[in-house]
């Protein structure tokens, strides 16, 4: 009996699972045409808007923070973050068009002397990858801050590797002082601003890159990404507050980009969808760096 019962549970959890990618993806797919946009402006804005999208969307909506995103999505993770590991192992193996930029800034720095800070960085996917495009110097160091058992593997491989220039830490502390901080397809999955997290550190990264992010133009929100099996929270932050968080604790913007290959739709709500994910370059000012002993990096 108990087997039955969670076979036909199974069925109905797959067959539930089916009806919110389906409808979601329908509406997505046509919510910015002109003759339906008006339409779901209309819905959006109906106070039974948010127990419609609860009965038909599921966890494909918007959350008011990364917490209740990440409760909708727990059903239907089928593992979550650690799921993606090997995924985005196997990716490193050739650069996207999305890190071209992030090669292109690093490239302007003197690579034989260099730490970075990669920031949810999982097996040092990055470091791999960038290290076949960029010749780094034996004094370079890259250290990846990760979820302690992501951080167990990634040392394990880097070691079976020989990958003597890649470091793991299991604090944020370990940014602090940084030439570098690398927020590369991350930033999105911290419920607290990068900025206010770089505010408490004894000193700031020189710059920061941050790339593959789903910055939004609305207010900041969260909602749930639904990447085939795996359905992961994330936060949509706004790019201008993001910005002005920077500028307020001593960065200046240096460059702003878009990654195509990336995008993200929420139904019902087009100011919450994006064709495109974005990247941003911060650079520290010398008189905010810490006691001001240090210029910004030269360009190589």
């Amino acid at each position: 009996m108990n087997k039955l019962f969670r076979y036909f549970y199974s069925r109905l959890h797959l067959m539930r699972e089916l009806q919110i990618r389906g409808v979601s993806i329908l509406l997505v797919s046509v919510q910015n045409r002109s003759h339906v946009e008006h339409f779901v402006e209309h819905l959006s804005h109906r106070k039974t808007t948010d127990l419609l999208s609860r009965m038909i969307f599921g966890y494909r909506r918007i959350f008011s923070n990364l917490e209740s995103a990440e409760a909708a999505a727990k059903p239907y993770e089928d593992g979550g973050h650690e799921a993606l590991e090997a995924l985005h192992l196997e990716l490193s193996n050739a650069a996207r068009p999305s890190d071209f930029a992030i090669l292109f800034h690093l490239a302007q720095f003197p690579l034989d002397h260099l730490t970075i800070f990669d920031l949810g960085g999982s097996l040092g996917n990055l470091y791999y990858c960038y290290a076949r495009y960029l010749h780094f110097g034996s004094d370079v160091k890259w250290i990846v801050f990760d979820l302690p058992t992501t951080v167990a593997k990634g040392r394990t491989l880097a070691q079976t590797r020989g990958a003597t220039q890649l470091e793991f830490c299991d604090s944020f502390e370990c940014a602090s002082g940084a030439d570098v901080l690398l927020a590369s397809g991350s930033l999105h999955y911290f419920p607290t601003p990068l900025p206010t997290m770089i505010g408490g550190l004894a000193a700031k990264p020189r710059y920061v890159l941050i790339n593959r992010t789903p910055f939004v133009d609305a207010p900041t929100a969260a909602t749930v990404q639904d990447a085939g099996p795996i359905r992961v929270a994330c936060m949509l932050y706004n790019v201008d507050e993001t910005i002005a968080q920077f500028e307020r604790i001593g960065y200046r913007l240096v460059d702003q980009w878009r990654t195509p290959e990336l995008w993200l739709g929420v139904p019902l709500h087009p100011e919450y969808s994006m064709k495109s994910y974005r990247g941003l370059m911060f650079e520290l000012a010398a008189q905010a760096q810490a006691g001001g002993a240090t210029e910004p990096l030269a360009a190589a």
